[in-house]
């Protein structure tokens, strides 16, 4: 975006004072507080787990949302707070800064530009100094989705004010950063180019519990085929989204938990799209030949954030299918060969 009245004879200093400058508090502002919640009592939530509802309120300052926030709303079932500067009488996608807090209310990060039109120097971006970037290439992070948390790894980091600080000189009046521009990261979520994605820095925490060991050589690997437009070298890595868990094509994979042999099984419910009375469940190999098996296996070793299908499956079994007075939970890495055993 370019300003008509933007400065084409700014000094270093005064372009760097710009940069490092606090979000502006004056004008007409309202600051809505979102308090996000998700399930602090789950015990598996790596690589990838479910945001619970996002409760909003509004405020006349940012002192009052602050002090209302940590006297009121800290919980253990918080994940994090933002609080967002709304400009009265604009459109709704149209806002300020941004403040990011961890479940504690301890501020994290925050933006400072505004995403408007007309917003003058306040919507233009000048970078940020290193010490001000919270991640570097290398560093799994929490990635925070519309519904959902999952892990990335950063591969490269938004680029340094000397960076902008140069392409000003280039450009002069016609400098043209905005706040699309303020810290974004460049993220992998698997291995190869087609699994990046960006994301400011206001969608991303550092990890609250340690990677697992596995996750973490999952996303070591994605980091050394960042350049590749796809690498299935190791790992079958794929999106499957939530509604997918347990769906074959028609079919649904279940797992059942089998009290006379006192085992877990997989189980195949064969769909009638016609008439539903007429499905069919069958406990797993059952009469499948092994073209299907084959098929099944390969759908269930299908990787997302580097956690197989089938893991997925034996963690919602777990947390929203076992009876746990009469069923023991199944361990996370039990294997397909494990389940399909007669």
């Amino acid at each position: 975006m370019i300003h008509a009245d933007f400065p084409a004879d700014l000094t270093f200093e005064q372009f760097k004072a710009l940069a490092v400058r606090e979000p502006a508090l004056a004008g007409d502002w309202i600051y809505e507080l979102e308090a996000t919640e998700f399930d602090d009592e789950a015990t598996a939530l790596y690589p990838c787990f479910e945001l619970y509802s996002t409760s909003r309120y509004f405020f006349r300052s940012l002192d009052e949302a602050e002090k209302y926030m940590r006297e009121k709303l800290v919980t253990p079932s918080v994940y994090r707070f933002v609080i967002t500067q709304r400009p009265l009488g604009r459109l709704f996608n149209e806002h300020g800064a941004q403040w990011l807090y961890d479940h504690t209310g301890a501020l994290i990060d925050r933006t400072i530009t505004r995403w408007d039109s007309d917003g003058g120097m306040e919507s233009v971006f000048f970078g940020r100094p290193a010490g001000q970037l919270r991640f570097k290439g290398g560093d799994i992070v929490e990635v925070i989705g519309h519904d959902k948390v999952n892990l990335g790894v950063v591969v490269g980091t938004p680029y340094p004010l000397e960076w902008y600080w140069e392409n000003y000189l280039k450009h002069g009046k016609e400098y043209y950063f905005d706040a699309s521009d303020e810290a974004n990261y460049y993220l992998l979520e698997g291995p190869g180019y087609m699994h990046h994605v960006h994301a400011n820095t206001i969608s991303l925490m550092s990890p609250r519990w340690p990677v697992p060991d596995d996750i973490r050589r999952y996303f070591e690997h994605s980091l050394r085929h960042a350049d590749d437009e796809d690498c299935e070298e190791v790992y079958r890595a794929t999106y499957f989204d939530d509604n997918e868990i347990g769906l074959l094509g028609r079919n649904e994979i279940d797992i059942i938990y089998d009290a006379s042999t006192r085992r877990h099984r997989l189980t195949y419910i064969c769909d009638d799209a016609i008439r539903s009375v007429n499905d069919k469940r069958m406990v797993l190999p059952g009469t499948l030949d092994a073209a299907q098996l084959g098929r099944l296996t390969r759908w269930l070793s299908e990787v997302m954030y580097g956690r197989p299908r089938l893991w997925y499956l034996i963690r919602h079994w777990n947390e929203n299918c076992c009876n746990y007075v009469s069923q023991p939970q199944l361990p996370l890495d039990t294997t397909i060969e494990q389940l399909l055993k007669q």
